[in-house]
């Protein structure tokens, strides 16, 4: 629905649904929770691409850079021009040669495409549109058909357009209590020393301590926040993410709870996995309940870090939003505050935040260089330099090494950091990726200074540059966060650091 500059955009689903639209000039979107975000209009790659593949007047507007490649005979004789976006894939165009209107768009992915072809055409006034759009990306189980209808000149009133409330009936404090902790603690899987000789220790960043002869300059363990949660009157483990913008739980967790979901949940080629929801009618973390949830459902996901002990999913954006979360890493505790209540120490460190994907960006100097979308992770058990940030910036992420070559440290006669492959997937691809680490000459971020600082580079394969992590510059985990008491005050898109004992005793 559009007036103006103003427009909503509602997909409805039935037992799901999201909106976005901006009013007045202010962005903003309403997740499957119905919790809203009030965007800075920073929009993501995968929204450009949507948005550009289902206009079919997007050739209007084709980007800063477009050419033409060539031309299709035959049936359907076409003109191909590729449009690189500003943000996101490089697009191609087919364009008909008699009528100019655009029929079919492709976007490449490593050894994929996926194709959107519009047709039935439909003229309203000075605009032309397709009331038929077809999308495959290969994969038959993925093929859909949208029906269009459009109408322009249609009256639209105030109350169309208005931005909605966000649901403040999903997570509910009880009754007199303000403040509560959760059933919450770090869990640290057990991992392996990289040493490095000859290494002398010189920053809190380095994870380690001094040794006779050798030095740890990085440690292979999984950290992680782990808080334990009752579904269905059963009580499981679930990962405390502030990288995941939602609640997630595992299919296999979905299927032996019964619960109702729908969706493929299939890992797909270029699509990454394709998303499905569970409907949860109750969580409840501690005395604290999340009513009616909607959450994403994950294709094989599992997080083992000991015998016995595992978790079946990730609480996220939905709940940390709703309640302002204070992690002290020290005592391994995770304390939830109203919102509405809560007051920040004195002698916290400020950090803004943009929440606009429904995690917590903040901008950062990595070197010379600013990173402005770093993701604050509590999910990720390292510091991560991605993609992204590194082709931009190859001098920032060139490894220091004080005459040490960290990438070719050698475990049990190993050469483990320069062949180190992880698995990584977003919600439009993936696959392995390799992961080194490096020693960065300085970080900065809200006044905190930090030098000679390891974190790992995720190196996306030729043709997949912007395969990982796309949206974000890099991830601030566990090795960074560890060293303070971290607040998460979504709700005033603020983050507080407050520097603990294991910082101080770091030198800082």
């Amino acid at each position: 629905i559009e007036a103006g500059s103003n427009y909503v955009s509602r997909v409805d689903f039935g037992i799901v649904s999201w909106q976005d639209g901006r009013v007045d000039g202010q962005p903003w979107r309403q997740d499957e929770n119905g919790m809203v975000i009030q965007l800075h209009d920073a929009r993501n790659a995968q929204d450009v691409e949507w948005d550009s593949m289902t206009l079919a007047r997007f050739a209007e507007h084709p980007g800063p850079t477009t050419r033409l490649l060539g031309e299709t005979q035959g049936p359907g004789a076409a003109y191909v021009v590729e449009a690189q976006q500003s943000h996101g894939r490089p697009m191609w165009l087919f364009i008909d040669k008699k009528t100019f209107l655009v029929t079919r768009t492709e976007i490449p992915y490593v050894g994929e495409r996926d194709f959107y072809v519009f047709s039935s055409f439909h003229t309203s006034g000075p605009y032309t549109d397709p009331q038929q759009v077809r999308f495959s990306d290969g994969q038959t189980r993925n093929d859909m058909v949208f029906q269009l209808t459009t109408k322009y000149n249609a009256p639209v009133t105030q109350a169309d357009l208005a931005m909605p409330s966000s649901n403040d009936k999903l997570v509910r404090f009880p009754d007199g209590t303000n403040v509560v902790t959760l059933p919450a603690s770090v869990v640290n899987r057990e991992g392996h020393s990289v040493y490095v000789p000859d290494q002398s220790y010189h920053s809190i960043g380095s994870n380690g301590d001094m040794n006779s002869d050798a030095y740890i300059a990085h440690m292979a363990g999984d950290p992680h926040i782990l808080t334990r949660a009752s579904v269905g009157g059963h009580d499981y483990e679930f990962m405390l993410d502030s990288g995941a913008p939602g609640i997630y739980m595992s299919s296999d967790a979905v299927a032996k709870l019964g619960l109702k979901s729908f969706g493929p949940q299939q890992i797909t080629g270029s699509g990454g996995w394709v998303n499905s929801y569970a409907v949860v009618p109750e969580i409840r973390v501690g005395p604290i309940t999340l009513t009616n949830v909607i959450a994403y459902v994950l294709p094989d996901w599992q997080y083992e870090p000991d015998p016995g002990v595992g978790a079946i999913g990730l609480i996220g954006y939905d709940f940390i939003a709703n309640a302002v979360l204070t992690i002290d890493f020290d005592k391994g505790t995770v304390v939830a505050t109203n919102p509405f209540l809560f007051v920040p120490p004195a002698d916290a460190v400020a950090v803004p935040a943009s929440l606009d994907d429904g995690v917590p960006h903040v901008s950062m100097q990595i070197g010379q260089s600013t990173a402005d979308r770093v993701v604050v992770d509590t999910g990720s058990s390292q510091c991560f330099i991605l993609p992204r940030f590194a082709n931009a910036h190859p001098d920032d992420v060139k490894d220091q090494g004080k005459g040490v070559d960290i990438t070719r440290a050698r475990l049990g006669g190993v050469d483990w950091m320069s062949g180190s492959y992880i698995q990584m997937y977003n919600s439009l691809g993936g696959g392995n990726t390799q992961e080194r680490v490096t020693e960065v000459k300085s970080l900065s971020l809200a006044g905190i200074q930090l030098q000679d600082w390891f974190m790992e580079e995720l190196v996306a394969p030729q043709g997949a540059a912007d395969e990982i992590g796309r949206d974000e510059d890099a991830l601030l985990g566990y090795s960074f966060l560890k060293y303070f008491t971290v607040y998460l005050d979504y709700p005033q898109n603020q983050i507080f650091l407050l520097p603990n004992a294991s910082f101080r005793k770091g030198g800082r």
